[in-house]
């Protein structure tokens, strides 16, 4: 487990991502906070697909050392959200809050192994920047109506 959210945070942290919290085996990121960049979008998109092929290769590395396979899926979503020091005065951290973080999140629990699931908000800010397929209404997340369109995202163009 170490080993896998060694290279999450790795990836979050190699595209200028701020790494939020672990969440039993997810690893929760965010981008554009507390400082502002260029296209976090973009940044969160090339992030889940590094953190894919880190876990194929830890993946292969752990079926020959253990005999175990590791299978991740991956989940981006854009919007606002609440960031910001959060909690009581014995306790308090920097996080992010609201319907944009609970859906990446519903995203992620719903992908299967190798897979980054994206959401329409994702697709059209990456443009002709990304590959993506449109599982239209086939992947219903708990809490959203139906009509919310979740899309694979297949690969990127460098930008």
């Amino acid at each position: 487990m170490n080993q896998y959210l060694a290279m999450t945070s790795a990836c979050v942290e190699k595209s200028g991502g701020t790494l939020d919290k672990f969440v039993g085996d997810a690893t929760m990121a965010f981008w554009g906070a507390p400082l502002p960049m260029g296209d976090p979008v973009y940044a969160a998109a090339k992030t889940a697909l590094d953190i894919v092929r880190g876990s194929e290769a830890l993946s292969a590395k752990l079926k020959n050392e253990i005999g175990e396979e590791l299978r991740v899926g991956v989940g981006v979503h854009f919007g606002p959200a609440v960031v910001g020091n959060m909690g009581s005065e014995r306790r308090m951290d920097y996080t992010a809050i609201g319907d944009t973080v609970n859906t990446a999140a519903r995203l992620e629990s719903n992908a299967p192994g190798s897979t980054v699931y994206i959401s329409r908000a994702v697709a059209d800010a990456l443009g002709d920047r990304a590959a993506v397929t449109s599982l239209g209404g086939a992947i219903r997340l708990k809490g959203k109506t139906e009509g919310f369109e979740v899309l694979t995202l297949d690969g990127l163009k460098e930008s």
